[in-house]
């Protein structure tokens, strides 16, 4: 099984690849790799902060909770 590890930025993917991989690994110009472990990276902010509109209270359980809709999602639909 494959394991892939994305980052912010690309000296972040720098230092997770150093310390996942501290006896050296294969660098290239989007990834670092290692056997079946890639780390690899994204420009600019890939996680925000979440917005009290953005969830929701459960008065079941007591807690808040994201509430993903679909024009928020990050997955392709399946029309792309």
């Amino acid at each position: 099984m494959k394991t892939l590890f994305i980052a912010e930025k690309p000296d972040i993917a720098r230092a997770i690849a150093g310390h996942l991989f501290p006896d050296g690994y294969t660098k290239t110009k989007h990834y670092y790799e290692k056997g079946d472990t890639t780390v690899t990276w994204a420009f600019g902010h890939i996680l925000r902060m979440a917005e009290p509109a953005d969830t929701r209270f459960s008065p079941r359980t007591g807690r808040c909770s994201l509430w993903r809709s679909a024009r928020n999602s990050s997955t392709p639909s399946e029309s792309s």
